[in-house]
Order: C-alpha cells, then sequence, then structure tokens
C-alpha cells in the first residue's frame, strides 16, 4: 500500500472510532445505492483539485486539541453534568498519568477495549483518541469505565527520581556506612 492510501485508512478507522458503528453502517448503506455514488464520484474527482493541505505545527495542533476536549467537555455539562463530571476526571487522571500512565499501557488498553486500531507514537494523541471515543458514550458506559481502569498509586518518590538515585548510587552508598 502506498503511504497516503495507509494515512487515509488511519483517519478512517479514527472516524470510525469517533462517530461508532452505527453510522458507518448507514454510510455504507449509502454508498451502495446508485444515485448517492454518481453524485458524489464527482463531487470527490473535484476535491484534490480544490482543497489545499495546511501546515500546521504540532506544538499549536496540541494546543487546539487540549482545547477542543475541554471545550467539548464544558458543552456537556450544560446538558449533562453526570457525565462531564466523569469525562473530566478521566481526562485530568491520565494527563496526570495516574491512570494508563504509559504510551503502551493507553494503546493496549484502547486496542483491547476495540476503541482503536491504530497505534499512537505520542501519548497526546493516544489521550485525545480514547477521550474522543469517550466522549460519544453514555453515562452508564463512562461510569463502567471509570471504576475499570486501574489507577496507578502515586508514590512518594517519583520514577525519575528513583533511577536517578539508581544511578547516582546513592541508596547504594548510604546502605555502606
Amino acid at each position: 500500500m502506498k503511504k497516503k492510501s495507509i494515512e487515509l485508512f488511519e483517519e478512517l478507522v479514527r472516524l470510525w472510532g469517533k462517530y461508532g458503528k452505527a453510522s458507518f453502517s448507514e454510510l455504507s448503506d449509502l454508498l451502495k445505492e446508485e444515485d448517492f455514488i454518481k453524485i458524489n464520484i464527482d463531487i470527490l474527482s473535484r476535491l484534490p483539485r480544490t482543497m489545499k493541505s495546511r501546515k500546521i505545527s504540532r506544538s499549536v495542533q496540541g494546543k487546539n486539541t487540549a482545547e477542543r476536549l475541554t471545550q467539548r467537555i464544558d458543552s456537556i455539562q450544560i446538558k449533562n453534568p453526570e457525565k462531564a463530571e466523569i469525562l473530566t476526571f478521566l481526562y485530568q487522571r491520565l494527563l496526570s498519568k495516574e491512570i494508563l500512565p504509559t504510551l503502551k499501557q493507553l494503546n493496549n488498553y484502547m486496542f483491547d477495549h476495540h476503541f482503536s486500531n491504530v497505534i499512537s507514537s505520542r501519548r497526546d494523541q493516544a489521550i485525545t483518541r480514547l477521550m474522543n471515543v469517550l466522549l460519544d458514550m453514555d453515562v452508564y458506559e463512562l461510569q463502567k469505565i471509570r471504576d475499570a481502569i486501574p489507577q496507578t498509586p502515586i508514590d512518594d518518590q517519583q520514577s525519575l527520581e528513583k533511577w536517578s538515585n539508581i544511578i547516582t548510587r546513592k541508596d547504594n552508598d548510604d546502605r555502606l556506612r
């Protein structure tokens, strides 16, 4: 497969995660209709010539993504405060690494629960992908997820400090005295 085809497939998987199986099933039915195909072939054939690609730096893109997520949660707050509370809880815990602290754990969790088949290369991407899936769930499902995700206890000494002590042999020096 060509690189662009793979990227398109990855985007379709992301959209499937965002809109769900039912939406894609409806789209599949629409794509089978001959009239729909004729109209959209003409539209799609013009797209590459009219669309311009935009390049956005990753740092700006990351900020926009985080802002969009918080805005979506805030908009849910008005309609469904309980759902917004659970989403905020999960989002804050993901960012602070209290739940699913590593990229590998995040990717495995999403894959195991059929939230995404795409493996993220960055933790912030994985969090965004997971939150987009969670935003579309109802309160009952979110409660089950919140209660089922294992939380990582926060030690008094953080991991980096522990490794620093091992490397500098601080613990070993203390034992020798």
